[in-house]
């Protein structure tokens, strides 16, 4: 009881302490001040924080869901237009070795690309692989590209020649600063055949 009396007695007197007139208004002020700019700090500005990277998370998968919709909606399209196409007379890659085969269809790729005004950022080959009496022969893609572009460059690979098949496509936001803010990052992998199966060696000379 005598500490709970002491220490009234104390709150009494820091009360009585404080300024009066436009000193003890000033006073009050600074320190309502002060409560908000804790309360923000403590409580408002985290909750804020996790609002706004939830928003911007919900927006990203909002864009996604639109862009693969509207992929999903060309494809039809595609099938059509390339129903309506020449029938390819050419259907295997040419070269007599897989590093000749894979020479020549990145070539194809990059002049895909060019068309569609899709910039590569790296082209690599994929391990080759022999079925029956031919290879397979494979790049692994990686660009950044507008949504329409990039629809355009797998349009412009369909009806190339020789014949190639599309395979593992990644498509995400892009992050990257230098392209367009509605660019989208994607991979895949690119298939031809190529006739003759594995590399034979060179017979030795006499």
């Amino acid at each position: 009881m005598q500490i709970f009396e002491q220490g009234r007695s104390t709150l009494e007197n820091a009360i009585r302490a404080l300024p009066n007139g436009r000193a003890g208004q000033a006073w009050a002020l600074g320190f309502a001040a002060a409560v908000v700019v804790l309360i923000w700090l403590i409580v408002i500005a985290p909750i804020w924080s996790l609002y706004a990277r939830r928003a911007e998370a919900l927006e990203m998968q909002r864009r996604m869901t639109v862009q693969m919709s509207a992929l999903s909606d060309a494809l039809p399209g595609l099938r059509r237009a390339s129903a309506s196409s020449p029938v390819k007379t050419d259907f295997l890659v040419k070269g007599a070795s897989a590093a000749i085969a894979s020479a020549n269809l990145e070539d194809d790729v990059q002049r895909a690309s060019s068309n569609a005004n899709v910039a590569m950022a790296s082209i690599e080959n994929a391990p080759a692989m022999t079925v029956g009496a031919h290879q397979r022969i494979g790049l692994r893609l990686v660009f950044d590209a507008p949504f329409a572009n990039a629809v355009r460059f797998m349009t412009e690979l369909e009806k190339s020649s020789p014949a190639v098949a599309i395979d593992e496509v990644h498509i995400e936001a892009s992050d990257d600063d230098d392209v367009a803010t509605k660019a989208m990052h994607i991979e895949m992998t690119v298939y031809a055949f190529r006739h003759g199966g594995t590399d034979k060696p060179k017979d030795a000379a006499p």
